[in-house]
């Protein structure tokens, strides 16, 4: 056969096996079951969308949990801030029932009392109460002690103790809990950091038996005599921030250059030199006494 010929006959070839499978292709997928499970679903039947807002959550909202006992079947819960009961979800990897909540934005402080209604499977009920506090007042931090004048390069300690203004305590006398839930709230500072002007920020740690709280500061040696403002930031276990000043004095440099071994340096010297000065000057010379 000629090479022209064996040429034609391949390119035919080629062209009819493409078109079978054009074909088959437009068989398949005409009108059959496979074009109906292609077909896009109608726009009344599709499902809505699924979305998550905001994109990122984090836990931390307040959470009521109970044991789950054997013989524990269900657990209700009436919060102080809800009209209903609501129900306690049971957590297989904890073995609690645990119930998420939040307290309304502008709901007074103090101490609540949410009831909490366990059922067994014997038939048995048993209610019990559990308190929850709620404090929106900020930690108040009293300076006791500061070092008072002291010099570049030495330590300056400042003392400070938890505080209660009366102001809080007037109002909190009204609320569920009283003043005494107040105090405790006020106490529990849970951290005090006081920043200097000169860049440093020192963390508090509660010394002596008095539940003194101390904070150490260093003062640099290229520091100015004079008045500085130190600043208190104290935080309590709801989070809550308070912030207040304290005005300390330094003192004046030490002499560039002086210290005390070079003072007791140049007096030795001094001495040494009289000494030597008057171990050179000639004894003047006394006249003889003659006998009366």
């Amino acid at each position: 056969m000629p090479r022209s010929s064996f040429r034609l006959v391949v390119a035919f070839s080629l062209a009819i096996g493409a078109l079978a499978a054009v074909l088959l292709s437009t068989r398949d997928g005409g009108g059959g079951e496979g074009a109906a499970l292609a077909s896009p679903p109608d726009a009344g039947s599709s499902p809505p969308p699924v979305e998550v807002r905001p994109a990122r959550v984090k836990p931390g909202d307040p959470e009521l949990r109970v044991a789950a006992e054997p013989s524990l079947a269900s657990v209700r819960v009436e919060l102080p801030f809800e009209s209903g009961p609501r129900e306690a979800v049971l957590d297989a990897e904890s073995r609690s029932f645990v119930l998420r909540f939040l307290v309304p934005p502008g709901w007074p402080d103090g101490a609540w009392q949410a009831r909490v209604l366990l059922a067994y499977q014997d038939g048995r009920t048993e209610e019990r109460t559990a308190s929850i506090r709620v404090d929106t007042q900020p930690a108040a931090v009293a300076v006791l002690s500061a070092t008072e004048h002291v010099r570049p390069g030495d330590p300056l300690v400042v003392r400070m103790k938890p505080a209660v203004p009366v102001r809080v305590l007037a109002r909190a006398a009204s609320a569920p809990g009283g003043a005494a839930s107040a105090a405790r709230s006020a106490m529990e500072v849970k951290e005090i950091l006081v920043r200097a002007p000169w860049g440093e920020i020192a963390r508090a740690t509660m010394e002596g038996p008095l539940g003194a709280w101390e904070a150490e500061l260093h003062v640099p040696r290229w520091s100015h005599a004079g008045p500085v403002r130190l600043e208190i930031v104290a935080s309590d276990a709801a989070g809550n921030v308070s912030r207040r000043t304290c005005d300390v004095t330094l003192g004046a440099p030490p002499l560039a250059g002086w210290s005390t071994a070079a003072g007791a340096g140049l007096l030795a010297g001094a001495l040494a030199g009289m000494a030597v000065a008057l171990q050179r000057r000639p004894l003047p010379r006394l006249a003889p006494v003659r006998p009366s």
